[in-house]
């Protein structure tokens, strides 16, 4: 009987090779393509954004065609591998042969084959295992490296006359189906997504837009600082002037993930930027330091020497450049901030050749400027078939490229660059195909080597940025984050609130303060001052918010990651970001006096703004006891005389430089009025 199965057992190895073969080559053939860019995206940083519905697109597909290129790739990829384990464990009389066949067909069933079913399981957990690593790190070598290398381990664990091809047969059919399965479920989820968009659309048209005509306000610095925000602005800038290897006040968990402090230091300097640009765009002095200093601090090992790793694991490369290729999370989340901080105080520091040097060892470093770091950038949007760039090897994540486009959109307002149109119409066309489902609900992050996306979420954070260029976008997220809120029995707005749904990106916590931060920004951003509250009250309901023994604000068991959104939220005003990118400091912000410096932390700043250009108000707080201080002025007429009131000095000239220095006694609020006499 053997010797008449065996012509059978080689024709099927041998139309499984070349279906194998087969189903290769058409996986090569699927890659995902670099589609050309539709007139509809080409808009300058200048250009009047033509106005768009916030309903959600017809879809036919649920996913993007470079993600359905991507998915239908690694589909033919694992059927060529899984076909040619078919074929391997039909061979006759090769029982090596056939445990490896076994084993490509599936990590364990090499292990079965060879009845070995403790080792089978042992095989088959490496799957999930490695799975969890190319998830959680990029590791891209971990899947094959477990799949493969358990195969060839089960060819070695064969022993003669002690094999079962039941298992690995059996295993095979349930794999098949499972593959018709998945097609179908598919099929029924776009079909409830589509019928679901209906709904979503009818909710949709019926909102009335934010920042709109006259509900778009002009810029304007808004009031001064309450208790609870100088807390707040206490600790930002404590922790923001530490030495620049000082880690003290951050947490070490890892620098892989969400905790890694980059992403804490770039919230913080939002948050600074987010005050200074609504209170007091007049003044420089600790709040600019402050923020030149976490800028520097990038540059220390610990904030990015994790890409040697994963760009070693991820793309099996050794070269350390942190921003030559992917790293969005790096670069994109820098960009921003360094843009705001170039937009407000006008200081180009940064865009020097060389103003960011990363030191490798004494042979290697790689010097940027905020200029070179986006053209890098602009480098890889060009070229990436989902218009988005990859922020580790294998994931794109929006929201970092959000702020890696809204990084190129300052630098084209400040420097008149074409970054923006190398950037900006690359991620909108991609954000919108690949990224936004058919319900309108976002991918938060997407896998360029397997298609795999998730979790789905309404884009809050990246509304507050994409308002300048993609309105459409910012609202339709502001829109469904809305769904957030409601009103009690009493109509007293109030934001969902689950402990158990909740996550502090900065320490992993189950705190739902980081959440806070997120939706009240967002709604504050919009005008939603009532629901910006409503977020706020939720976070006094459920956690101890109080000022401690440093002056700072503090929520108990809440990361400096949550306390940097929180901040960024408390100082933000309406329509902060949007006026900050499209219109900038105006020019009696540009050209009017300014506070240039007080003795921190004796001395607070609560507001500080030139309303016409030519005199300065300022408020200040004792930082201690209080007492008598000097403070020192700037961009005042030179050699001009002018009355002060509330301070020790009650006029004042300026030097031949336009600076001078004032004599103030700050012993609680202290009101200046500074103008020409």
């Amino acid at each position: 009987m053997s010797k008449l199965l065996r012509p059978a057992r080689l024709a099927a190895t041998t139309v499984a090779g070349a279906a194998s073969i087969a189903s290769a080559v058409a996986a090569y053939r699927s890659r995902p393509r670099v589609e050309p860019i539709a007139d509809a995206y080409r808009i300058g940083v200048n250009d009047a954004v033509p106005p768009q519905s916030i309903t959600v697109p017809a879809k036919e597909h649920m996913h993007g065609p470079a993600t359905r290129a991507t998915m239908r790739r690694l589909g033919l990829t694992v059927a060529a591998s899984q076909i040619a384990g078919l074929g391997l464990l039909a061979l006759p009389n090769r029982p090596r042969l056939n445990a490896l066949g076994a084993g490509l067909i599936g990590p364990g069933l090499g292990h079965l084959y060879a009845k070995r079913p403790i080792e089978a399981l042992v095989a088959a957990a490496s799957l999930p295992v490695s799975v969890s690593l190319f998830f959680a790190t990029g590791n891209n070598v971990a899947p094959p490296l477990a799949w493969i290398g358990t195969a060839l381990h089960a060819s070695r664990r064969v022993e003669a006359g002690r094999v079962s091809t039941a298992a690995p047969l059996v295993a095979s059919a349930l794999i098949a189906g499972t593959y018709a399965v998945e097609r179908r479920r598919r099929q029924k989820v776009l079909a409830d997504q589509i019928e679901d968009a209906k709904g979503v659309n009818t909710y949709l048209s019926s909102v009335e837009l934010p920042l709109r005509g006259k509900n778009l306000p002009e810029v304007t610095a808004a009031e001064e600082l309450s208790a609870a925000e100088l807390a707040m602005a206490r600790r930002l800038v404590d922790v923001a002037l530490q030495d620049p290897n000082d880690w003290s006040n951050y947490e070490l968990i890892d620098q892989f993930r969400e905790s890694a402090v980059r992403y804490t230091m770039t919230s913080s300097l939002r948050a600074l930027q987010a005050m200074q640009y609504s209170r007091m765009p007049a003044f420089r002095g600790y709040l600019s330091e402050g923020q030149r200093q976490l800028i520097r601090k990038h540059q220390q090992p610990l904030v990015w020497k994790y890409w040697m790793w994963e760009n070693l694991w991820g793309n099996l490369s050794t070269n350390p450049d942190p921003l030559i290729r992917q790293n969005i999370m790096l670069g994109g989340w820098l960009a921003t901030p360094i843009g705001a901080y170039e937009r407000i105080t006008g200081d180009l520091q940064f865009s020097e050749p060389g103003a960011l040097n990363f030191v490798v060892d004494s042979r290697r470093s790689y010097a940027y400027s905020f200029t070179s770091m986006l053209e890098a950038l602009a480098d890889q949007f060009e070229t990436s078939p989902f218009g988005l760039v990859a922020c580790e090897p294998n994931w794109v994540y929006t929201l970092c490229n959000t702020f890696g486009a809204t990084g190129a959109y300052l630098h084209s307002k400040v420097h008149g660059s074409d970054l923006w149109d190398r950037i900006g119409p690359r991620y909108l066309q991609g954000f919108e195909t690949e990224f936004v489902t058919p319900t309108g609900v976002n991918r938060n992050y997407l896998s360029v080597r397997t298609g795999f996306s998730g979790p789905l979420a309404a884009g809050s954070i990246d509304s507050l940025y994409q308002r300048a260029f993609a309105p459409h976008l910012a609202d339709r997220a502001w829109a469904l984050t809305r769904g957030a809120f409601y009103q009690d029995k009493d109509d007293r707005w109030r934001m969902m609130f689950s402990e158990k749904g909740s996550f502090d990106a900065g320490n992993y916590a189950r705190t739902a303060a980081y959440g806070v931060g997120l939706l009240g920004g967002a709604m504050r951003e919009a005008g939603d001052e009532h629901l910006a509250k409503a977020a706020f009250e939720t976070l006094q309901e459920n956690y101890e918010v109080y000022i401690d023994d440093r002056g700072w604000l503090t929520v108990d068991g809440v990361s400096s990651f949550a306390h940097g959104e929180l901040g960024h939220a408390m100082m933000l005003r309406k329509a902060n970001w949007l006026n900050l990118m499209t219109k900038g400091m105006p020019d009696h912000w540009r050209n009017g006096p300014l506070l240039e410096a007080v003795p921190y932390p004796d001395v607070m700043v609560g507001r500080a703004v030139s309303n016409d250009g030519k005199g300065l108000e300022m408020v200040l707080h004792p930082g201690g006891a209080g007492g008598r201080f000097e403070v020192d002025l700037g961009q005042l007429v030179p050699g001009s005389s002018y009355k002060v009131v509330g301070a020790a000095d009650a006029a004042i000239t300026a030097r031949e430089d336009g600076t001078a220095r004032l004599a103030v006694d700050v012993r609680g609020r202290t009101e200046i009025h500074v103008v020409p006499a």
